[in-house]
Order: structure tokens, then sequence, then C-alpha cells
């Protein structure tokens, strides 16, 4: 369970992420990222920015812990 007081949200993330991303040619950075799996079919209008809204609210969540 990830929570945000800060922001009034809490979810549930399928799994996080520990990467390192790489900004430029010679800076890297380790973050902690959610990946969220989606199965079945799109049913009642769901779309990819649904989806893609509720990842980013989760990385919201997870960088008041992690930051």
């Amino acid at each position: 369970m990830a929570w945000a007081p800060k922001y009034g949200l809490k979810g549930m993330i399928d799994a996080s992420l520990r990467v390192n991303v790489k900004f430029n040619t010679c800076k890297h950075n380790e973050m902690i990222m959610p990946l969220e799996f989606k199965t079945g079919k799109a049913t009642n209008g769901q779309t990819a920015m649904e989806h893609n809204a509720q990842v980013m609210l989760y990385t919201l969540l997870m960088s008041e812990r992690y930051s």
C-alpha cells in the first residue's frame, strides 16, 4: 500500500522497480518506479490515458516515500 497523506491519496502498486535513469551522457540517477500490470480487455470506456494517469499518481505517491 502506498499512501501520501499530503495529497490525500493511497493505492496498491503491483510492483516497484529500482532503476538507473540516464539523464545525459555523464549523469545517472537511481530511482524507485511503479510497475502496474493490466490484463484483459478495456471495458466501459477505459483508455490508455486512464492507465497512464494511474501510474503517474503512483509515481507521485512513491516520490513522497523514496525522494
